[in-house]
């Protein structure tokens, strides 16, 4: 299994996990996950288009509803008593573009923070 595909697994049964504490089932989940799985081929796309021109609008979703998205779930996990690493990892990296002047940019513009260059 490669890296990516044992960070979707993780994360999958991560929301599994979150789901049941809250008395969801994996069955009522698994069409909602499907949904939104459906929606990256798209996403992916326009990132990379995103990446390649150097323009990250934030017209469809920012680094900082990100940022409070992130909080959220994190604090979710906190109180289901569940290991919330993921979460704080990813909003730490989120945090970081906020600071930097960017949380009205679109979510593609991640791509400088997390390949650890500066952002032009």
């Amino acid at each position: 299994m490669s890296p990516a595909e044992r960070a979707r697994a993780a994360r999958s049964i991560h929301s599994l996990a979150m789901a049941r504490a809250e008395g969801i089932s994996g069955a009522d989940l698994a069409p909602f996950a499907a949904s939104i799985t459906a929606l990256l081929p798209e996403m992916l796309d326009r990132f990379a288009g995103q990446v390649e021109a150097d323009d990250f609008p934030g017209g469809i979703s920012t680094i900082a509803s990100a940022s409070a998205g992130l909080a959220h779930l994190s604090e979710s996990a906190r109180t289901l008593g569940f290991d919330g690493t993921m979460f704080q990892a990813s909003q730490s990296l989120v945090q970081r573009a906020v600071d930097s002047g960017f949380g009205a940019d679109g979510l593609a513009r991640l791509v400088d923070a997390i390949a650890a260059r500066p952002a032009a």
